[in-house]
């Protein structure tokens, strides 16, 4: 999967340095401020959050827009759900 094209990104979270679940509840928390249909960029390097983090993403709710390796960190783009 890849990073999703004419993405505008509305909130960045750097989650890296950070082991699961943290990104997970940093990226709730995060969302909780943001409106329905915007999206978060998650930086994390933690491979549990790599599998994880979308798994949780779509179980809320939420859609997984797409997932971009760039040597130790991954970017996952999520879509708030709700809004569109």
């Amino acid at each position: 999967m890849r990073r999703p094209e004419g993405c505008d990104v509305a909130r960045r979270l750097d989650a890296r340095g950070l082991c699961c679940p943290m990104p997970s509840v940093k990226t709730s928390l995060a969302l909780e401020s943001m409106a329905g249909g915007e999206v978060i960029e998650v930086l994390t390097d933690d491979l549990i959050s790599k599998r994880d983090l979308p798994r949780w993403a779509e179980a809320t709710g939420n859609e997984l827009l797409g997932l971009v390796e760039e040597d130790s960190t991954v970017r996952i783009y999520i879509r708030k759900g709700g809004g569109l």
